[in-house]
């Protein structure tokens, strides 16, 4: 449990904030999942409908109802099966602050069940600057993505441990492509063109891994100048541009301090102290201004 939360005060001009303006109570409902005594430190909680039910005295059709409009708004991810609810951004706005910190996050992540929601938390984690343990986390991050077929042993224990793929009367939850289009579609900032930007990325993975796509996405949204237009999604796929790469910066050109020093003095050579001009034996350039000339 934590003894405060964190919350932007850029909410209130965020678009997805609001998009459930005609909903106080999914509104409230926000608030609440950054506050309620389940919320942990990677902002993907346990949070069973009838806590919610019991702390706030909405009906559970009043609170399943706000939970599906935060899910719509793109706020939360909601795996009720599982019974967890994802704070959409959540440690990108209050990121570990240090390596020990980061590996505390780790270890809250590793416990989460496995679903697409746990799947998230690590990629979360593996973009922080302060994290030391990225390879465990693509660990982790293949084996969920392959469906858990090769089971790891995770580096941290895990008071909920992966379950035996060769036990029959237990079903891992496998990523669907569409499930990872989710994943990449998240983080890109102009949502347009959705359905066709879904068949892109079905062809674009078949040509390499969710993993590279991800990272030509963020590397795209670092690079592009302020003044061009986002492409499209499906546009982005069609043309290959994870492939792109940062054009090498220009070269600074070199200090013209010293010439134009030597250039002053030639000047001052063939300027007279009474003012009189006299002949230079060099023929110098047409520059107007360069010497002072009398006729």
């Amino acid at each position: 449990m934590r003894d405060y939360a964190k919350i932007r005060t850029s909410l209130w001009r965020s678009q997805k904030f609001r998009a459930i303006r005609e909903s106080d109570t999914a509104r409230l409902l926000y608030f609440y999942l950054h506050t309620c005594p389940q919320v942990n430190s990677v902002g993907c909680l346990s949070l069973p409908l009838g806590y919610v039910v019991a702390d706030t005295g909405w009906s559970v059709q009043a609170s399943r109802k706000a939970m599906e409009s935060l899910l719509e708004a793109g706020l939360i991810g909601w795996n009720e099966a599982e019974e967890l609810v994802r704070i959409v951004d959540f440690i990108h706005h209050d990121p570990p602050t240090n390596e020990k910190h980061a590996e505390a996050l780790n270890k809250v992540a590793f416990g989460l069940p496995n679903c697409l929601e746990k799947l998230h938390v690590i990629h979360d984690l593996m973009a922080q600057r302060h994290q030391s343990r990225k390879a465990d986390l693509e660990a982790e991050a293949d084996r969920l993505l392959k469906g858990y077929t090769e089971p790891i042993e995770t580096p941290y224990p895990n008071p909920n441990p992966i379950p035996d793929p060769t036990d029959s009367s237990l079903r891992s939850e496998s990523v669907s492509i569409d499930d990872e289009f989710e994943i990449w579609y998240e983080g890109w900032p102009h949502k347009v063109g959705r359905a066709v930007a879904v068949k892109a990325f079905r062809t674009a993975r078949k040509k390499t891994d969710l993993e590279t796509l991800i990272a030509g996405r963020d590397r795209y949204i670092g690079q592009k100048p302020p003044d061009r237009p986002w492409c499209n999604p499906a546009t982005w796929f069609n043309q290959e541009r994870w492939l792109d790469q940062e054009a090498p910066a220009p070269q600074a050109q070199g200090d013209t301090s010293a010439v134009m020093t030597a250039l002053a003095d030639i000047k001052r050579a063939v300027v007279s102290d009474d003012d009189q001009t006299t002949t230079p034996t060099t023929d110098f350039p047409d520059i107007p201004g360069f010497l002072d000339r009398r006729h």
